[in-house]
C-alpha cells in the first residue's frame, strides 16, 4: 500500500517549516530506508516526524492517525534514549529486533528514534555499530527515522546513510501562534 497524501491536519503541529513539510510528503511517496530530521528543539521536529510516520505507513483514517500521533500504533515504533545516552543493550535487545519485525497493519513499519545524538557517547562506538549495520543493510519494509537537534554529533557514517530534511528554527512569529 502507498502512502497516501495526509490531510493537512496532519502537519498541523508543524509551524513555519514549510518546506520541511513539502520534503517529508514528497519523499513518503518514494520512500527510502532511513531519514535524518534534523532542526534545532521547538522547530516541531517531534510533531513531523509522528506525521511523516503516519504518512509512510498510509495512515488514512482517523484511528490510525491518532494511534500514530499518540504513540501507539503498532508498527510505528519510538524510542528515547532511557539514560545519557542510548544503552547498548536497549538498541540490540528492542531497536534492532523490532527493526526486523514484519509490520502489523500495515506494508511498512517506521522506528523513529528520537534523541539520536545521543546515540554516540565519546569512546563508545558499540551503540552506533549496532545500529550502523541496520542502516546499510535495512530490512526492507522498515524505515528509520532519526530525529535530532544535534546532527554533527552522529557519526558521519550514521548522516551518510541516511537522507536528510532540515528545520529552521521557529521565527517570533511562529512561535506565538502556538
Amino acid at each position: 500500500m502507498a502512502p497516501t497524501t495526509a490531510p493537512d491536519e496532519l502537519f498541523a503541529g508543524v509551524v513555519g517549516q514549510d518546506r520541511a513539510v513539502a520534503a517529508l510528503r514528497s519523499t513518503a511517496e518514494r520512500p527510502v530506508h532511513a531519514y535524518l530530521l534534523a532542526g534545532p528543539r521547538g522547530a516541531g521536529i517531534e510533531s513531523a516526524a509522528r506525521a511523516f510516520a503516519a504518512l509512510l505507513i498510509g495512515a488514512d483514517d482517523d484511528r490510525t492517525r491518532s494511534l500514530v500521533q499518540r504513540g501507539l500504533h503498532p508498527d510505528v515504533v519510538e524510542f528515547e534514549p532511557e539514560a545519557a545516552s542510548y544503552l547498548i543493550d536497549v538498541v540490540r535487545e528492542r531497536v534492532l529486533p523490532e527493526a526486523s519485525r514484519a509490520p502489523v497493519e500495515s506494508d511498512r513499519k517506521v522506528l523513529v528514534l528520537f534523541e539520536a545524538e545521543r546515540l554516540h557517547r565519546a569512546g563508545h562506538d558499540e551503540v552506533d555499530n549496532a545500529l550502523l549495520k541496520t542502516l546499510e543493510e535495512p530490512p526492507d519494509r522498515t524505515v528509520i527515522v532519526l530525529v535530532t537537534s544535534a546532527p554533527d554529533d552522529l557519526l558521519i557514517t550514521i548522516r551518510s546513510r541516511c537522507q536528510r530534511i532540515d528545520f529552521a528554527a521557529r521565527s517570533e512569529e511562529h512561535t506565538s501562534e502556538l
